[in-house]
């Protein structure tokens, strides 16, 4: 896996889910032209870029132009690199027809185009392994998680300030988020993520304390 440092801003969930199989970095996809209307979603951006900095992946198309230019005016161009991929023309087979401008998006993209395009916009890389068979894999998240116990929150973290696994958990979440001015609307996935990338874990059992 390539560990990057900074925030990856993608427009879709199948964009996310491409970048995962072979990225360990924190991924948010911001659904498309919904970042254009959503205040918490804009404010919880300038957070990231404040925080460790963000890489705007969208893709290579007009849509994709928009979202990035409103991206870069969020925070006026502070902490935010550009990745641009190459423009490929196809079709990624989930869809019945190609894109209006043709070109294939970031879930279609191949990872040593979405590497190399990484690379081209300086993302900093912590570490670099090739990825590896699903069952060395599994040993090496097992070793992942036991390495970083003590800096990264983890889903059974949240389980015990009940925001995971319990039956008000999501409710409990969605109060955390009001209450930090973030989307209420977030995944358990993306709350997790998010968290990570501005919170400490005494943070977390600090804001649960005060709800």
């Amino acid at each position: 896996m390539y560990k990057i440092k900074e925030t990856i801003i993608v427009e879709g969930k199948y964009d996310k889910i491409k970048l995962q199989t072979f990225l360990d970095a924190n991924i948010i996809a911001v659904n498309g032209y919904r970042i254009f209307k959503e205040k918490q979603l804009q404010q919880m951006l300038r957070k990231l870029a404040d925080k460790n900095g963000l890489i705007v992946m969208t893709d290579s198309d007009g849509g994709g132009q928009q979202i990035r230019g409103f991206i870069r005016s969020l925070a006026n161009g502070a902490n935010i690199k550009h990745c641009y991929t190459q423009q490929v023309q196809g079709k990624e087979k989930r869809k019945p027809a190609t894109s209006k401008d043709g070109f294939l998006g970031v879930e279609g993209l191949s990872q040593d185009i979405i590497i190399k395009a990484l690379r081209q916009c300086n993302a900093t890389f912590l570490s670099e392994e090739e990825p590896a068979t699903a069952e060395q894999n599994n040993g090496q998240n097992n070793s992942k998680c036991n390495k970083h116990a003590e800096k990264i929150i983890a889903k059974q973290d949240l389980m015990s300030v009940n925001l995971y696994g319990t039956a008000d958990a999501a409710e409990r979440r969605k109060a955390m988020l009001k209450k930090l001015q973030l989307p209420d609307y977030l995944s358990s996935n993306d709350f997790l993520t998010v968290i990570n990338s501005l919170y400490s874990w005494q943070n977390v059992v600090d804001i649960v304390r005060d709800l």
